[in-house]
């Protein structure tokens, strides 16, 4: 399993999540979670280089850690300023922007970086993510990332797979609104894919 983050961080970020009803932008705390990335992310406004900083998967959004600890959320519901800072910041200048006007929850706009790891819109604020590909470090606080497997997830969370999904081997990450396929339905079956939030997915 792989784990780039210190336990203590990683335990830090995990930590409040809230789940997305799949349509609609989830609320809550958002003001304070909006204001903790805002200031997380002063050097990345102010157009500092910030080389080493990290994006880490949540249910609920996405964290965001500075070399030199500081850090960060986007909840779902954060607005695409600040998150895209973020994930600018970490990952570089988009690769893709495009608006998908076909998806179940409506419109979205869909934002891609290297690595196949997007981030959703919709009115201007932040509901999903997806992650994809071989290759992405991106992971949970707790390590799970593409290439984990079944048995490695079940380690720390509660998985349970989706019944007769037409999109594959697909599971759910306790009841939050993360989710993601496996490339078979044993205990050694390798995570593909990982998402989280509105996403648009065609089942």
């Amino acid at each position: 399993m792989r784990k780039w983050m210190a336990p203590m961080i990683a335990a830090m970020l995990l930590a409040g999540c809230n789940a997305n009803d799949g349509g609609n932008v989830a609320t809550g705390d958002s003001d304070n979670r909006i204001a903790m990335a805002a200031d997380a992310n002063v050097s990345a406004a102010d157009g500092e280089a910030v080389s080493g900083a990290q994006i880490q998967l949540a249910p609920d959004g996405i964290g965001y850690v500075y070399p030199d600890g500081r850090i960060g959320r986007a909840a779902f519901g954060t607005g695409k300023n600040i998150s895209s800072q973020m994930a600018v910041a970490a990952l570089g200048d988009p690769i893709g922007d495009t608006v998908n006007s076909e998806c179940g929850a409506g419109p979205l706009e869909i934002v891609d970086y290297q690595g196949n790891f997007s981030m959703l819109y919709q009115d201007g604020r932040f509901v999903g993510w997806t992650l994809g590909g071989d290759d992405s470090l991106l992971t949970t606080a707790s390590g799970i990332g593409i290439g984990s497997t079944r048995s490695e997830m079940a380690d720390t969370l509660v998985v349970t797979m989706v019944p007769e999904s037409t999109l594959g081997s697909e599971f759910m990450i306790g009841d939050s609104q993360m989710g993601g396929l496996l490339n078979g339905n044993d205990a050694d079956a390798i995570v593909t894919d990982l998402w989280a939030g509105t996403t648009c997915m065609f089942r």
